[in-house]
């Protein structure tokens, strides 16, 4: 108790108004002291540290005009190129001769579609088209067999490429070259048009599809004339690999319930045969046209490219008279001349028109000026397959 009473009364002396003045000026003082020690001194400009400058990034180069002309592209000679017009193709080595081709409207079969072209975002792995149609680069671009045989394939490989160098950001997608499937083309479309015309769903086959090419762009077709999407497209293909492609395809471009067939084009069901195509030898069945048929009313287009069995299946017990009763048209790559003229011979009997008759050359001088044949509307035009086109008049 005596500690405490001491303590305060020394606290009593230390706050006592007498020294008032005197902890006042000490508060001021430590004040002071203590703001001027917060003030950071600065460095003599000798003394100070020496950081390296900040070097700015180098600007990445400016990418090349887009595209450069590929060694084989199609050339506008008056005018910038536009594929909505049909422009003639040239080797690098026939450039600089001045040439009495001009670009010219395409087939009148095309026309709807000039306006209603895809364009979008470029992507280095997929090839597309006007109709925004996703081809995996490698089906074509890649491939030994069909890049440096087919303008029809070599060209937008070499467009693709082209785009991909420049890394332009979006494009249009093409419209086809003046070649053998530029045809092929003109009838898919047609098909799509007589479909749309009678206000019926579209229904084709592609038989001997490899990757479904044909049924997936009829599809695409559709869809982009009439906002539909009530189409059957049936595609039957015999080889493992090309059956796994179609299977890829169809799936990467949205198409709805395919009808797909790993089997090959024969006179009757169920045969086996051997297959060798983009892949190993195996064996595998057959199915028949009136197979295919049957479940379908009417079908608008059959697409045959099946690598010479043509003329066996189309004469076969009961496929004549099912592409009577239910197919507007067929298209029908040929693999020799006598083949190509027994068709001819066996749908004119049938009371089909020939729209469009071209024996192929079945050979890959793709340059050679003298293997070209003119073509109406289309141009010059190398035929490797011979193309057969015709039309069941029953139902014009």
């Amino acid at each position: 108790m005596e500690v405490m009473i001491i303590s305060a009364k020394k606290m009593h002396m230390l706050f006592s108004p007498a020294r008032w003045p005197m902890v006042i000026m000490a508060a001021v003082l430590l004040g002071a002291f203590l703001l001027f020690a917060s003030i950071p001194v600065e460095t003599p400009p000798s003394a100070a540290p020496q950081s390296p400058p900040h070097a700015p990034s180098p600007s990445p180069p400016p990418p090349p005009p887009c595209p450069p002309l590929p060694s084989v592209a199609r050339v506008a000679y008056d005018k910038p190129y536009d594929s909505r017009e049909l422009c003639p193709l040239l080797a690098a080595n026939q450039r600089d001769r001045a040439g009495p081709e001009k670009c010219t409207p395409h087939h009148p079969a095309f026309e709807p579609w000039l306006t209603l072209g895809w364009s979008g975002a470029f992507n280095r792995s997929m090839v597309r088209d006007f109709l925004g149609t996703r081809t995996v680069y490698t089906y074509d671009c890649e491939n030994a067999r069909y890049r440096p045989n087919h303008l029809e394939r070599q060209i937008p490989c070499n467009e693709h490429d082209a785009l991909a160098a420049c890394a332009t950001p979006s494009y249009a997608g093409p419209f086809p070259v003046a070649s053998e499937e530029y045809l092929e083309w003109i009838d898919l479309l047609r098909a799509v048009q007589d479909a749309a015309m009678l206000n019926q769903p579209l229904v084709m086959m592609e038989l001997g599809a490899r990757y479904g090419t044909w049924m997936v762009r009829g599809a695409a077709a559709y869809v982009t004339l009439t906002g539909r999407r009530d189409y059957t497209v049936v595609g039957v293909e015999g080889d493992k690999i090309g059956y796994e492609w179609m299977q890829q395809h169809v799936h990467e471009n949205g198409i709805e319930k395919p009808v797909l067939w790993h089997r090959a084009m024969g006179e009757r069901d169920g045969q086996t045969v051997d297959m060798s195509w983009e892949g190993a030898s195996h064996r595998v069945e057959t199915i028949s046209l009136p197979t295919l048929l049957a479940p379908h009313y009417r079908v608008h287009l059959v697409d045959m490219d099946i690598q010479g069995a043509e003329l066996a299946v189309c004469q076969a017990a009961g496929s004549i008279a099912a592409l009577n009763q239910k197919v507007r048209r067929v298209h029908i790559g040929t693999h020799s001349v006598a083949v190509h003229k027994a068709l001819a011979a066996l749908f004119i009997t049938n009371g089909w028109a020939v729209d469009q008759s071209y024996e192929g050359r079945h050979n890959s001088d793709l340059w050679n000026p003298s293997q070209f044949t003119q073509v109406p509307i289309v141009g010059r035009v190398h035929f490797n397959d011979g193309v057969l086109s015709v039309r069941n008049k029953r139902f014009d």
